[in-house]
């Protein structure tokens, strides 16, 4: 007989499968946008200011340093106006997603606990605040998008100036911009991808505060498979308190989710005999038993493991000499491996 947490672990690591779809849905959008209208709008413009600069010749240091210093000027608008237009549509999906998330979060909670209760939502307010009161990596999502738009301007700007003072022709000028504009779009993938899962993550957590008399805890569900990093590997399976502790993204492009803990009939205060035996079994409190992901690698390949691990710190796990956690400082970051061996 499955318990109420594992019934909530089963719906929430099905709606972790929507969530991820509805990130590439996302990205695609957005990274759309930037393939036919920003990305097309920003070379169109450069080339036609680089073709005038070569019209009157590269000889004049003065003349070239002025044509740029425009040049770059109207990019910077373009390029600004651009990401105002990504940065809107996204935050319109997030206030939108991160409603969703929470009225989800309270009906699987409802339909999991057999008891006769009415579970509460955090306010609309709330829910729109996480993006511009709770920051992720760090940053908030405005500063995640203004240090893209700066990074771009930069990146632009010194491959324009080498360009120039080499004598390169329009064409060569404009091929130095293609590395430039390949990183933009991976650098908004991370950013949406990451956003998605921090509203998420944050309008289930608000959800969960709300219901504290029935939620205990959270734990930690990191994805098993290749691609999971070592933060999250170390953090698969831990629990902590609501509203406390650490909370997913742990990284950019983290997939890692929480789930909820609910508290046992004990822990809630209701007597024995105000519930059926089989209510009581589902109710007994006890975390799902899940696989953990150090449990889960032991039984990969060791060419996998290495993978995972890196060959070194692999080595020395297999050997028992440390615990996944133990390459890790308590603020999360990677130990060098030179301080391991």
């Amino acid at each position: 007989m499955k318990t109420v947490n594992d019934k909530i672990l089963d719906k929430i690591i099905g709606r972790s499968v929507v969530i991820e779809g509805f990130k590439k849905s996302e990205v695609n959008r957005i990274v759309n946008f930037m393939n036919n209208q920003l990305i097309p709008d920003v070379r169109g413009l450069l080339a036609k200011r680089l073709t005038r600069i070569h019209s009157r010749g590269l000889s004049s240091g003065v003349f070239r340093t002025k044509q740029l210093r425009e040049m770059l000027a109207s990019y910077n608008v373009m390029l600004d106006k651009g990401i105002r237009q990504m940065k809107g549509s996204l935050k319109t999906d997030l206030k939108s997603f991160g409603l969703s998330e929470s009225q989800w979060t309270r009906n699987a909670l409802q339909k999991s606990i057999p008891l006769d209760i009415t579970l509460g939502l955090p306010t609309v307010e709330r829910i729109n605040s996480i993006l511009t009161a709770r920051p992720f990596e760090g940053k908030f999502l405005n500063t995640w998008w203004n240090d893209l738009s700066k990074g771009i301007k930069t990146r632009t700007k010194q491959q324009l100036q080498i360009g120039l003072a080499n004598g390169e022709s329009t064409q060569a000028l404009t091929r130095r911009m293609l590395p430039v504009l390949d990183k933009s779009r991976r650098d908004v993938s991370t950013i949406v991808r990451t956003a998605v899962n921090h509203t998420g993550t944050q309008a289930r957590e608000l959800t969960y505060k709300e219901n504290e008399d029935v939620i205990k805890a959270v734990q930690w569900l990191a994805t098993l498979d290749g691609r999971t990093t070592l933060i999250c590997i170390s953090l698969d399976g831990k629990q902590f308190p609501v509203d406390s502790g650490e909370r997913p993204p742990a990284h950019m492009n983290c997939r890692s989710i929480v789930t909820p803990v609910v508290k046992s009939w004990k822990e809630l205060g209701i007597k024995k005999d105000e519930l059926s035996a089989s209510t009581r079994a589902s109710m007994n409190g006890q975390v799902p038993d899940k696989v953990n992901y150090p449990e889960w690698l032991k039984d990969q390949s060791k060419e996998f493991q290495n993978t995972v691990l890196g060959v070194k710190r692999a080595k020395l796990w297999r050997k028992g000499e440390y615990k996944i956690d133990q390459f890790l400082t308590d603020d999360l970051r990677t130990i060098p491996l030179k301080e391991l061996l």
